[in-house]
């Protein structure tokens, strides 16, 4: 069974959360780029529930942005 995330790579996402300290003016708009990680990595105990960080470039610098923290502006055109 495959898994479907939110976000795929191409995906043109605006940033709700503040990222990066910078001049207010520019927008938090960011590409998702190949890569995705369960945060915390491991498990504390069973009912523990891990969150799924996508990988942003905003303004030339990646980030692992927690999906929640992600709005999708334009879906990629690749399939």
């Amino acid at each position: 069974m495959s898994k479907r995330y939110k976000f795929k790579p191409g995906d043109l996402v605006k940033v709700l959360d503040t990222v990066v300290d910078r001049v207010p003016k520019l927008p938090d708009v960011g590409l998702v780029v190949r890569g995705i990680m369960k945060w915390p990595a491991v498990k504390a105990h069973s009912k523990g529930a891990r969150q799924t960080m996508y990988r942003v470039l905003v303004s030339g610098e990646r980030h692992w942005i927690n999906g929640s923290n992600l709005k999708i502006l334009r879906k990629s055109e690749d399939g």
